[in-house]
């Protein structure tokens, strides 16, 4: 028995780590996983196209990156351009046990192609995010098996919006005194734009459906 429990567990020392979108939250999870020595990889289309070398970092294309990765992060921002980018051929794609955390938005992924594969034990996931939030009492995903789930409450946790509130605070008023803000990730005009356009896509939806 403990032969068998062995060959489906693994350490992340020296394993292949990929990331889907590689912001700010996965360039914190590398800073974290500095102790185990883990090969970085990542998909970025933005990074690559803006030829920007991320230092420790090696850029791939998706299927390179899946082919390699022994645990996959999917943490890009949801734009209309990456929905459903993880699709069921990603994800059959991915060597058998792969460990896939859900962290971004569940439109990056085909989600329940993503749980039928945890489901067959193809993979195994670990999920902060979810189509529909809360998760329905009795929606199958409570069952699955192969994975950990968690209820997309990060900053609920005792003083952790009142620290987001803090660093919103003092930047401007480090902004108001002439000076730069530090506590904050300055946001970059691609993205900007990217989100106004999807803003105005939504309303008008809305205003459609009316």
């Amino acid at each position: 028995m403990v032969g068998r429990q062995a060959n489906h567990r693994f350490s992340l020392y020296e394993q292949a780590v990929g990331f889907v979108g590689y912001g700010s939250i996965a360039r914190e999870l590398t800073r974290l996983l500095q102790p185990f020595s883990a090969k970085i990889s990542a998909f970025d289309p933005w990074l690559t196209a803006e030829k920007i070398a991320v230092p420790g970092v090696e850029l791939m294309s998706l299927d390179e990156m899946i082919d390699c990765s022994r645990c996959i992060v999917i943490a890009a921002a949801p734009t209309d351009e990456n929905r459903g980018l993880i699709d069921e051929a990603a994800i059959r794609r991915m060597r058998r046990g792969t460990l896939v955390v859900l962290i971004s938005r569940a439109h990056l992924v085909d989600f329940d192609a993503l749980t039928q594969a945890a489901r067959e034990r193809h993979i195994r996931v670990a999920i902060d995010v979810f189509p529909s939030e809360p998760v329905p009492l009795f929606d199958p995903v409570r069952t699955l098996p192969n994975s950990i789930l968690s209820p997309h409450r990060g900053s609920a946790v005792e003083g952790g919006r009142q620290l987001i509130g803090r660093m919103i605070a003092d930047d401007i008023s480090e902004m108001h005194e002439g000076r730069e803000a530090l506590q904050l990730q300055r946001a970059h005009p691609g993205n900007i734009e990217l989100v106004i356009a999807a803003a105005r896509k939504w309303q008008r939806s809305n205003l459609d459906s009316k």
